[in-house]
């Protein structure tokens, strides 16, 4: 095993190879331009964070301060599968957190996110709808938090499932 390199890009190449070894097309996930991400992560912290001026408009762990309503669940093995059961809105703004905070902000086809997931390792992302109606967060910890009445109604379905929540 070679020497270890950080760099601030690490997730960012993860997701790119992801991209390139699944045949993924551009119009299905694809990095926002250099002028625009900026403004939608403010837009995100401005609708779904208690607190303004969060950590500069970043959303390194915006997750503990979500705006009610909010759900977090737990202990569910390869939770981002169940992204699919979520997210019924088609495209949607994914928010992945590299190395540095650093924040990479892509335009997504929600059935396209769980499988660039499967093919990276683990790291923190939020995914938020174009309309900013909702936000969920997979955070360092595994636990699967959201913001917004459709994805708090959702994964409340989700958690009355036995055979999801083995109840």
């Amino acid at each position: 095993m070679g020497d270890f390199n950080i760099t601030n890009h690490m997730v960012r190449d993860e997701i790119e190879n992801a991209i390139k070894l699944l045949g993924i097309d551009k119009s299905e996930f694809q990095e926002v331009g250099k002028t625009a991400w900026q403004g939608i992560i403010q837009k995100a912290v401005d609708t779904f964070l208690k607190i303004p001026d969060f950590r500069y408009a970043n959303l390194h762990w915006a997750w503990q301060y979500f705006r009610e309503p909010r759900i977090s669940i737990s202990s569910l093995p390869e939770i981002y599968l169940l992204l699919t059961e979520v997210i019924d809105d088609d495209k949607v703004w994914f928010f992945a957190e590299d190395t540095f905070d650093k924040m990479w902000v892509y335009e997504a086809k929600s059935k396209v996110i769980p499988q660039i997931l499967g093919e990276t390792s683990h790291f923190e992302y939020y995914i938020a709808s174009k309309k900013f109606e909702w936000i969920i967060c997979e955070n360092h910890h595994g636990y699967l938090i959201a913001s917004g009445e459709k994805a708090v109604r959702k994964i409340n379905e989700l958690t009355k499932r036995t055979d999801i929540a083995g109840g």
